[in-house]
C-alpha cells in the first residue's frame, strides 16, 4: 500500500472492497487511510516512504519511472537507481526488474 508501505493479500483486498458503500471510500485495511485522490497524491505518498528508506516504496517508484506512470516521465536510469537502493535494503525482486 502506498500509504503505510504494507503488503496485503488478495483476501484483504476483497474484504475491503466488499465493505465499501456509497458513503465510504476505498481504505487501507492497516492504517485506514483513504485511497489517493490523484496521481500527485499517490506519488507524494511514495516519496514519503522513499525518504524513510522503505524498500517496497523504492521498488514501486522504480517501476513507475520504468513505465512512465502516474504523470512521471519514463526514465530507465532513475528506475535503476531506485531498484538498486531497494535491493540494498533487502528487496530481492528489485534486482530482477527492468
Amino acid at each position: 500500500m502506498n500509504c503505510c508501505g504494507k503488503m496485503i493479500c488478495s483476501g484483504c483486498v476483497y474484504a475491503v472492497q466488499s465493505r465499501i458503500t456509497k458513503k465510504k471510500h476505498d481504505i487501507c485495511p492497516f492504517c485506514r487511510t483513504s485511497a489517493p485522490a490523484s496521481n500527485g497524491e499517490m506519488i507524494g505518498r511514495f516519496e514519503k516512504r522513499v525518504e524513510m528508506n522503505g524498500a517496497q516504496a523504492l521498488y514501486d517508484m522504480g517501476c513507475i519511472y520504468r513505465d512512465g506512470d502516474c504523470g512521471l516521465p519514463q526514465d530507465h536510469a532513475k528506475a535503476l537507481e531506485f531498484w538498486h537502493r531497494a535491493g540494498e535494503l533487502g528487496h530481492a525482486e528489485s534486482y530482477g526488474s527492468g
